[in-house]
């Protein structure tokens, strides 16, 4: 009994998603503060990986709530 390719795909979103909690937050909130952007509405549904490869990089997306503030 193995993975299925469905339980494998389960097994890669959970990966990714681990991967994109430790990762991808802290590295946005970095880079839209240094630009004096604050997002307002980070969520897991609004992080895209550009592809399925193992480094595919990270895109952040909706920017509607987000607002513009003087970084120190």
């Amino acid at each position: 009994m193995g993975l299925t390719n469905d339980s494998f795909q389960v097994v890669w979103a959970l990966h990714r998603e681990r991967q994109l909690s430790l990762h991808g937050f802290t590295g946005v909130l970095k880079a839209c503060h240094s630009l004096g952007v604050n997002h307002w509405d980070l969520k897991p549904e609004n992080f895209l990986f550009v592809n399925q490869k193992e480094d595919a990089p990270l895109k952040t997306i909706d920017f509607g709530l987000s607002v513009f503030f003087r970084p120190d």
